[in-house]
């Protein structure tokens, strides 16, 4: 009898550590969850603070028409909108960028004018 005791205590001390051990795994996901779900709240309060500030700055007088004149070109009547178009520098120019011995172009102009000493400056 004694023997059947203790069994019968034995397993239900291995059927207890058994459970013991999914409680604390289960307790271990829960929190990294959690956590992961901390994170996204504090994401989404920066992102509402950033939000908020947008909808403040939309609110404010002159930002229609600042938005139409960046953003869609518009000015006010009898304006005149000037687009100049994105230049790209030219073979020619890229090829004389920074060549050694070569002086920068306000030092050749400076020579031209005669502000610069003799020898220093590119001359006609």
């Amino acid at each position: 009898m004694k023997r059947i005791a203790r069994v019968g205590a034995m397993v239900l001390v291995v059927i207890a550590v058994f459970n013991l051990a999914r409680t604390v795994r289960r307790l271990g996901n829960i929190s990294g969850e959690i956590k992961g779900l901390r994170d996204e709240v504090t994401g989404l309060e920066k992102e509402k603070r950033e939000l908020g500030a947008r909808i403040r700055e939309a609110e404010q007088p002159g930002f229609v028409e600042k938005e139409a004149r960046e953003k869609l070109g518009l000015g006010r009547e009898g304006e005149v909108i000037v687009v100049m178009p994105e230049t790209k520098p030219t073979e020619r120019q890229i090829e004389g960028a920074g060549r050694p011995g070569e002086l920068p172009n306000w030092k050749m102009w400076a020579g031209v004018f005669g502000f610069l000493g003799q020898g220093e400056g590119g001359g006609l």
